[in-house]
């Protein structure tokens, strides 16, 4: 089922992300945002649990944007288990998402992803998202 994150599931929460990110995160920095986040107001937590445990994450971030003169939600972080992949798991976290987002007046939903994540490429398309911007990064600067 889905539900809004808490507190409590910041380990589960942070083994989810380490397996997204295909790194150990550093912990002590990863509780210290995740923390902020859950008892702010512009970022909405939601997770997939099952018998106890939290299997999918979605964070989405709210904000004020000038070049849409209006609130935008952008959904930074979106995992499922490997296990459970293609069940739907996404999706639904993906209609709440959504939902939470036209509750608090967003009008945009957005979505960055790496080039290389081919499957979540087509997972958001098929969500209704699609491809209109590049977004560059860069590391060490």
């Amino acid at each position: 089922m889905v539900r809004a994150c808490c507190t409590g599931d910041l380990e589960q929460v942070y083994q989810l992300l380490c397996l997204l990110e295909g790194q150990e995160l550093n912990f002590a920095a990863f509780q210290e945002i995740f923390l902020a986040q859950c008892s702010a107001r512009d970022w909405v937590g939601l997770v997939w649990e099952e018998e106890g445990e939290v299997l999918a994450f979605l964070n989405l971030r709210l904000e004020r944007q000038l070049h849409h003169a209006g609130w935008v939600a952008e959904i930074l972080e979106l995992v499922t288990h490997p296990s459970l992949r293609g069940r739907g798991i996404g999706a639904r976290l993906m209609q709440q998402a959504k939902a939470a987002a036209s509750r608090r007046g967003c009008q945009r939903l957005e979505v960055a992803c790496n080039v290389r994540r081919k499957d979540a490429h087509r997972f958001y398309q098929k969500c209704g998202l699609q491809l209109e911007h590049y977004r560059f990064g860069q590391d060490s600067f």
